[in-house]
């Protein structure tokens, strides 16, 4: 039964399951505000995305050459020497955004060949046999650790480009002027060209407005509230690709959007109703100011606007000033919970907190 099977499934590089709800994805047991991930790819280690694509160069020699050819030996040396050729891709992999939230069975990968060779010796003959079902699944594994290092480069490339030079032009932050920026992107057919010709060849991640997915609505408890219960859309991904894209996409559709950092340059997700150009990391040659901070004493508009810290504040100050005054509260209490509401404040000032923690934890007051 499909249903069974999506609810059933491990998470795993090859597939994994997550949950989306208002403007919420949750990952294992991780809830992010729908951008976040595609966020932390675009500032993630250029060099350990190269590191992982020259590990892979060399997974798909070894296999191409030897592992799948039908002239070569399969032999127990040979599956080791591809097992560790596997793992040092692996390595590059685990840590990769999503991937390092997801529960996945490291054990298992980390032997595969070899136990395979070594238990089931017919099966590994199988496995390793062009045209058979078996080396059909094996090849699938490996097809999308090849691809993997491209598609998240090419991602990148699409993505910042598009960000920094279709979204940062003056105009509303909200979901109407994404959807403009998003338009006048796939509408530049010079744009679109000039990336493709400056990306890998096929095959490699395209990037379409249209990706395949698996999904089913499901109830569940409310994270936050746990004795409600709301209706949730679980989704299944075949590839890391997949998930960015649909993760950027919602979050534009909700007001969430990657953007660069106008003081350290690295991308942040600047959330629905705030607009802000820095984010709250320790800023460059600082040692306890973050970019916000600093943005704020640089540049008047900054000074004359509000950051996301004193819209939140307000908004929960005020909400407590109604409760105390319908008596919903006590003199007490109110003193507690804006005690309880200054701390919050001062903590995201001074960068502890992100943006969707923070209005998390002011929501929750």
């Amino acid at each position: 039964m499909e249903t069974k099977r999506l609810i059933e499934t491990e998470n795993s590089i090859q597939e994994f399951t997550v949950q989306f709800y208002g403007g919420t994805v949750m990952i294992e047991q991780n809830q992010l505000p729908l951008g976040q991930i595609s966020c932390e790819l675009l500032d993630y280690p250029v060099e350990e995305l190269l590191a992982l694509h020259d590990e892979a160069v060399r997974l798909f020699s070894i296999v191409r050459d030897s592992l799948f050819a039908r002239d070569k030996e399969k032999s127990p040396a040979l599956a080791a020497a591809v097992q560790r050729q596997l793992n040092r891709a692996l390595k590059h992999v685990y840590p990769l955004p999503l991937f390092s939230l997801l529960n996945i069975d490291r054990d298992t990968y980390g032997t595969m060949l070899e136990e395979l060779c070594r238990s089931a010796p017919e099966e590994f003959q199988k496995a390793v046999t062009p045209g058979t079902p078996e080396n059909e699944a094996l090849s699938s594994f490996f097809g999308k650790l090849f691809r993997l290092p491209d598609e998240l480069l090419c991602f990148r490339s699409y993505v910042s480009t598009m960000l920094d030079f279709y979204f940062e032009p003056p105009g509303r932050r909200n979901a109407e002027h994404y959807a403009v920026g998003v338009y006048r992107f796939f509408s530049d057919a010079a744009v679109q060209e000039a990336l493709r010709a400056a990306l890998p060849p096929y095959p490699t991640f395209e990037f379409l407005q249209s990706r395949p997915v698996m999904t089913e609505y499901v109830t569940m408890p409310d994270p936050v509230q746990p004795e409600k219960y709301i209706l949730a859309e679980r989704v299944v991904f075949s590839s890391l690709a997949d998930f960015l894209h649909m993760d950027l996409f919602r979050g534009l559709m909700h007001g969430n959007v990657p953007r660069r950092c106008h003081n350290c340059r690295k991308f942040f997700l600047l959330q629905n109703g705030y607009d802000v150009r820095y984010c709250t990391r320790i800023a460059p040659g600082e040692t306890k100011r973050t970019c916000r901070q600093v943005g704020a004493h640089n540049k008047q508009a900054d000074r004359d606007s509000k950051t996301p810290v004193q819209i939140e504040y307000e908004n929960t100050y005020n909400r407590l000033k109604k409760r105390k005054a319908r008596g919903r509260i006590s003199t007490d209490e109110w003193n507690a919970l804006v005690a309880r509401a200054q701390d919050i404040r001062e903590q995201a000032q001074r960068g502890g907190l992100s943006d969707f923690e923070m209005k998390k934890m002011f929501e929750e007051i």
